[in-house]
């Protein structure tokens, strides 16, 4: 993750910094098993960046990120219509 931190002081003096926040994060889901697929979408949800005590040399950054996480099996299935030959018989429903 990056933040960008632009700090003015009263002297109207900008200082800009880009931080590298390492993140990871594992996530243990039931049902899940190797093989499967995954989906996943994430979001910042909200971003709350606040000086320590008035400290002009240390932040805190609160990150809220919501994560949307599907895992599923693909089955592709393959299937013939419309067969007509000997030896096979049509069994045809009528709707009301």
């Amino acid at each position: 993750m990056q933040i960008k931190i632009i700090y003015v002081d009263v002297n109207k003096y900008a200082r800009i910094e880009l931080k590298e926040i390492p993140f990871y994060r594992e996530f243990q889901m039931a049902g899940s098993l190797p093989g499967l697929d995954v989906w996943v979408d994430n979001e910042i949800g909200s971003n709350n960046f606040e000086a320590v005590d008035g400290s002009a040399n240390e932040f805190i950054d609160k990150i809220i990120m919501n994560f949307y996480i599907k895992v599923f099996k693909y089955k592709s299935v393959e299937f013939v219509t419309d067969v007509n030959g000997p030896g096979l018989k049509q069994k045809r429903s009528r709707s009301k």
